[in-house]
């Protein structure tokens, strides 16, 4: 299984019961010491769900990474995917010719709207920057008229979709989980498209489980069952206009080489709605001067828009592009007493809505930094050996 894209294929459609079997690997030295505790869980992935994120790098330790799962777990305690594989991820490819990249692609969003309703904007799940990007350009799209967020992380769960959305109303996006919500980069937009008046919208399909279908014929069977959803969840009112979140693929609104129609695709062709389709999954600028760039798709792209994102220059292990936009650096270390701890994952929680705006996972030793906007935070430690505490409280001006 060589082709990159076929195994992440594999991972969306299996995400659910997928397990991994144990094998053995050369991590970096921020984890090859963690201690080896976890609490019987039968994977990273199971801990991650369960919110042991402790237990969860743990197993990263020590199972083989069949799916590919792990890169798009790591963001969770914020730590950078390059590091923790030791450079053997990598970065996406960096765009092949510089000088046909334009800067301000939020305005070239903006200037591509026209009369369309509906935009399409991927991510890669590894990559909490597409988020920040989507993050700030929802405002911009609230004041042209966008009012529905929908996207395919959300979960209904065992939940009515009348149910879920009264627990929204009720308790805010905390109440919108999803498989990827627990990521804070993701908490934060979700919460920002509350604080603007998007009503969130849950698209995901789930009848893809039938083991007897080959995978093409499960991802027909998908699209088609999340075009659906979102037509009778919102597109066919015709006064919503939708913000769609998706992963990889399905923002491609044409049939691909292999003949197959993506969620973009069945929503053009079926139901002729033609959306503003935008890619961020194509190549990397080399820069953070210009900010997020942007180039013309080609008829091989199947999208509108390519936007590309910075490049992840660390500083204090964390990512440089976050100081663009309003977020301090406060020393995670001068947070904590360096008392006898192997390692720890402190958390900082806006009190104002409870939501984890940052995490962080780090060995003693390390210098690593926390990165808020002005708000209030409650500090949480939980420490390698099971303690779990609040250390103090911090106000962000």
């Amino acid at each position: 299984m060589k082709n990159p894209f076929f195994k992440v294929m594999i991972l969306i459609l299996f995400i659910a019961g997928c397990s991994s079997s144990v094998g053995k690997h050369n991590l970096d030295s921020i984890l090859n010491t963690a201690p080896t505790k976890h609490l019987n869980y039968k994977s990273a992935q199971a801990a991650y769900e369960a919110g042991d994120f402790h237990a969860m790098i743990n197993l990263m330790a020590t199972e083989e990474d069949i799916y590919g799962l792990h890169k798009q777990l790591i963001p969770v305690v914020g730590r950078d995917k390059i590091e923790y594989s030791n450079g053997k991820w990598g970065q996406v490819n960096s765009c092949k010719n510089e000088t046909t990249l334009n800067s301000n692609a939020i305005g070239k969003v903006l200037s591509e709207i026209k009369d369309t309703r509906l935009i399409i904007i991927n991510e890669a799940h590894d990559t909490p920057q597409h988020r920040e990007f989507i993050l700030q350009l929802l405002p911009y799209l609230a004041d042209r008229g966008f009012n529905v967020y929908a996207a395919e992380t959300f979960s209904l769960g065992e939940k009515t979709l009348e149910e879920w959305k009264y627990e929204i109303e009720e308790r805010g996006s905390i109440a919108a989980t999803g498989f990827y919500t627990t990521e804070p980069t993701f908490s934060r937009l979700i919460n920002k498209a509350v604080k603007e008046g998007f009503e969130l919208v849950p698209y995901e399909f789930k009848g893809t489980k039938n083991s007897s279908l080959s995978v093409s014929d499960r991802i027909k069977r998908r699209e088609e069952g999340q075009a659906l959803n979102i037509w009778q969840r919102a597109l066919n009112n015709p006064k919503n206009k939708i913000v769609m979140h998706v992963g990889y693929s399905h923002v491609k609104e044409d049939i691909d080489h292999r003949g197959r129609s993506w969620l973009a695709t069945v929503l053009k062709n079926k139901y002729g709605i033609n959306p503003l389709t935008i890619s961020q999954t194509n190549c990397i600028s080399s820069s953070l001067m210009d900010g997020w760039t942007y180039s013309t798709a080609d008829d091989s792209d199947g999208v509108d828009l390519l936007v590309h994102s910075m490049p992840e220059i660390l500083k204090n292990k964390r990512p440089e592009w976050l100081d663009l936009f309003g977020y301090q650096r406060i020393s995670a270390n001068a947070l904590i007493e360096h008392n006898k701890f192997n390692s720890v994952i402190i958390e900082a929680v806006n009190t104002e809505d409870n939501i984890v705006a940052d995490r962080i996972y780090f060995k003693y030793g390390e210098t690593i930094d926390i990165l808020l906007r002005s708000g209030n935070y409650k500090i949480l430690a939980s420490f390698d050996g099971g303690e779990k505490r609040t250390i103090q409280t911090l106000v962000i001006k």
